[in-house]
């Protein structure tokens, strides 16, 4: 699987699907799927409020890194 592993681990630890975070976000459902898909780099306005819509740590969200970080 390529993109943004972590991304795709919390969409689906939160039962969310693309279409309902694009919602959220305001933005279109194709901008999330090129993110998410590695096809383009999110400005950081982006990456803020995906990480703050997700409730997890921007770095680890937007990384390869495969470990859930512990919230607390």
């Amino acid at each position: 699987m390529g993109g943004l592993i972590n991304f795709r681990v919390v969409l689906a630890a939160k039962g969310l699907r693309c279409l309902d975070l694009a919602k959220s976000l305001d933005v279109s459902p194709s901008k999330l799927s090129l993110v998410l898909n590695g096809r383009v780099e999110p400005d950081p306005d982006f990456r803020k409020k995906c990480s703050t819509a997700l409730g997890v740590p921007e770095r680890w969200l937007f990384s390869t890194y495969r470990r859930v970080p512990t919230m607390g």
